[in-house]
């Protein structure tokens, strides 16, 4: 034992289990009770894993108990180790001299009080059956000579007898299991966001692994249609929204449905458009923001007509060049957020600077291209190590996309040339303030032997510009309407509905 080495009475009581007991309960919130497998992670949690270090760094945040008074003895387990004060060391004290110093004490006691002198306390506990316990002799208090029936007869055993080699910790060789821990942790081989998962060499994401079987609320989607898909009918009596497409006449090669990728143009910082390859998140009859139904599919031969009603919401793809010379683009897991255009000046005479990034957009779907299972490759990141450095290692996704640059080039010129010889398109492109975070606009560098390539054009000066500085279209009747007109104009929809 260390001499030098600090003597707590406070913390030989239950104190610190109490401590525990009331943390693990704290953890549980409005459900302090647990089973048995709850409680082992409650505890694993409440003590050296998470709060300890956290109360140990910020004890401010701890809400402990406080005692005003010390009076009685039972309630010395409750009191915390910065509370005592003195020489606390275990070398401090001498068990003999306190003895001594304790005998002098009370015989000068028995003095002041005219008590007999009393015989030497050296020669009472000298007697046989005579301690502290049991001064005058006899028995124990509260023990019992009798054997305790409830214990069963064992026998003494010879430690030598006993077969270490039965015990695997008694043969565990700690030094080397450190020496082995080191050398891995100072490997330099790559490290992998992917493990096998089965003897057939199928990997899967650690991440996914891990949200798989930690994450007990995976399967539980948002959703605001749920109530309609469960149990038939919605609180407001609404009947189902979606119209039905029939299964039997629905393929990729006749209908866009929903989750195909499609090209198509919007202004990313209010000179310039931008080619933007994305992913349909939602298909909708009529203008965004209306209470139209959504489609899971719609024919593709009436995408671009020009009588067409359909919406596509989507998400853009972050796409960066996969080789230098812009032969093949890839999809890095990531979508492009854009800063909505900005409204105006307040009536502080600020400008309001919107705060929010959007990362869904929508657009007429006569401006958009599909693109084919022909035009692209779906790749398993755990295959390609190339891929994997050039999309970094650190990505979410398992597999990701690869554009050959001709698709790329070939819906340029169909959408170029579309908007350019329609002037009803002009007011439908979306137009944002700038990019908020993701590679866009599409860019390939120049390097030696190659121009580089810049998937983005200016429209100043042009019939494109003047349609997306002065006109918006209105979301309840589509009638293209100018900035400063479109107060009024909402007014004149208010007035008609009352």
């Amino acid at each position: 034992l260390d001499p030098l080495l600090d003597v707590l009475i406070c913390l030989l009581g239950d104190n610190p289990v109490e401590i525990l007991f009331g943390r693990t309960r704290m953890k549980g919130g409005h459900n302090p009770s647990c089973g048995f497998t709850e409680f082992l992670t409650r505890v694993g949690s409440s003590m050296n894993i998470n709060m300890d270090t956290v109360y140990d760094h910020h004890p401010e945040l701890e809400k402990a108990p406080r005692r005003l008074k010390l009076v009685r003895g039972r309630d010395a387990d409750h009191v915390g180790p910065k509370q005592w004060r003195g020489e606390i060391s275990a070398g401090s004290c001498d068990l003999k001299q306190c003895w001594e110093a304790g005998v002098r004490t009370a015989e000068s006691i028995l003095r002041k009080h005219s008590v007999s002198e009393p015989k030497s306390f050296a020669e009472h506990f000298s007697r046989p059956n005579v301690d502290l316990l049991r001064p005058f002799g006899g028995k124990y208090p509260a023990l019992s000579a009798e054997n305790d029936r409830f214990l069963a007869s064992t026998s003494p055993t010879d430690p030598s007898s006993i077969d270490m080699s039965i015990n695997p910790v008694s043969q565990f060789d700690y030094q080397a299991a450190l020496d082995k821990a080191q050398s891995v942790a100072t490997s330099s081989e790559p490290h992998s966001v992917f493990a096998s998962i089965d003897s057939d060499g199928r990997v899967c994401h650690k991440k996914t692994i891990v949200r798989t079987y930690f994450d007990m609320t995976q399967n539980i989607h948002s959703s605001h249609d749920r109530l309609q898909r469960v149990r038939g009918f919605t609180i407001g009596g609404k009947t189902w929204e979606r119209e039905d497409v029939d299964g039997s006449t629905v393929s990729p090669l006749t209908h866009f449905m929903f989750g195909d990728l499609f090209a198509t143009f919007l202004c990313y910082n209010g000179t310039h458009l931008g080619l933007a390859l994305g992913r349909t998140t939602l298909i909708k009859r009529g203008l965004p923001g209306s209470k139209s139904p959504s489609m899971s599919a719609i024919p593709l031969a009436e995408i671009n007509l020009p009588t067409s009603p359909w919406t596509i919401c989507g998400q853009i793809l972050s796409l960066i060049p996969l080789e230098t010379d812009g032969s093949e683009w890839v999809w890095d897991g990531k979508f492009v957020s854009l800063l909505p255009k900005k409204k105006g000046k307040s009536t502080t005479g600020n400008i309001n600077v919107p705060q929010m990034r959007n990362l869904q957009f929508s657009v007429s779907s006569r401006l958009i291209e599909p693109i084919a299972l022909d035009d692209r490759r779906e790749v398993n990141l755990s295959d390609a190590e190339y891929i994997q450095q050039v999309v970094g290692s650190n990505s979410e996704r398992e597999k990701t996309w690869i554009f050959p640059n001709k698709t790329l080039l070939s819906a340029w010129m169909r959408l170029k040339d579309r908007i350019e010889n329609d002037s009803t398109l002009h007011d439908k492109l979306p137009v944002f303030a700038a990019v908020g975070d993701g590679s866009f606009p599409y860019l390939a560098a120049p390097a030696e032997g190659y121009q580089g390539v810049f998937y983005s054009f200016s429209v100043v000066d042009t019939p494109i510009y003047a349609a997306l500085i002065n006109r918006q279209a209105c979301r309840v009747c589509g009638k293209s309407v100018k900035d400063t007109d479109i107060q009024t104009h909402m007014g004149e929809h208010i007035r008609k509905s009352l």
